[in-house]
């Protein structure tokens, strides 16, 4: 199918690739600004909307999946002087991490704010059996991938990515 899809109108998007790490040699002294819970706050929820760009409906896809969640799951928050800077969700599978949502405000970004959070996501996962971990990101999001390669993701796994029709 790839080579009929190569040779016509539906360009790539979003190549997307997924990275690993295992969980050992983590910092051992928790950082007190970034708060981790179970489930997600008004502020956290809010700021994942803004920044996703999510309307209404998406909004509440997200929440309802996350209701429907059966893995144990954690929410970090990483604050900043005026209120929330960043936030990271994970879930874990066994002894797997699965990283998502990390978000930082744009006018923040390029501090360690999203940093932190992950880290949070990390040390909890840890501490609940975790062994390793795993989130995807889009293969041109540089910052990003410089975010991810400082937190110890060097293993890429796969990449894949979408196809999409002429308008």
């Amino acid at each position: 199918m790839e080579p009929l899809l190569a040779g016509s109108d539906f360009a790539v998007i979003d190549e997307t690739c997924t990275l690993f790490r295992d969980l050992d040699g983590l910092p051992a002294v928790p950082d007190p600004s970034v708060a981790v819970a179970s489930a997600p706050g008004a502020e956290w929820l809010a700021l994942r909307d803004a920044l996703n760009k999510a309307d209404a409906a998406a909004a509440q896809v997200f929440r309802d999946t996350v209701a429907d969640l059966v893995q144990p799951r954690a929410f970090a928050a990483a604050a900043a002087e005026d209120g929330l800077a960043a936030i990271a969700f994970g879930v874990l599978d066994r002894e797997l991490l699965v990283i998502e949502s990390v978000v930082t405000l744009e006018a923040l970004r390029g501090r360690g704010h999203a940093k932190r959070a992950v880290t949070a996501l990390l040390r909890w996962a840890r501490q609940e059996g975790a062994r390793s971990a795993c989130l995807q990101v889009i293969a041109s999001n540089t910052p990003a991938r410089a975010l991810y390669g400082g937190l110890g993701f060097g293993t890429e796994l796969y990449r894949y990515y979408y196809r999409v029709g002429p308008a």
